[in-house]
């Protein structure tokens, strides 16, 4: 099964970062096709990168979508953020 997971964070940080990494990681084991597209208020983190597994296929892509926003408004931007779905529209 193709599986899309969105988050805020991914790389770094705790509590919510580390259970995305938990379950992309759980779900690639279990054989299923996941992709990652993360927010970033870093112009130069908008690119590709793969998470290397045991074997190159093991790899997990993550991608990464510029969206600047006031981080006082990051829990209600995380659950409608209009430049990451016009992303996510656009290219997935």
């Amino acid at each position: 099964m193709k599986i899309l997971i969105l988050s805020d964070q991914f790389d770094s940080g705790g509590g919510a970062a580390n259970l995305v990494r938990y379950m992309v990681q759980g779900l690639k084991n279990q054989g299923h096709d996941v992709t990652v597209v993360v927010s970033t208020q870093n112009k130069t983190d908008t690119l590709v990168i793969r998470i290397m597994g045991v074997n190159e296929n093991d790899g997990i892509p993550v991608y990464y979508i510029y969206s600047d926003y006031n981080l006082f408004w990051r829990s209600y931007v995380s659950l409608y953020n209009p430049p990451a779905v016009k992303a996510v529209k656009k290219n997935y």
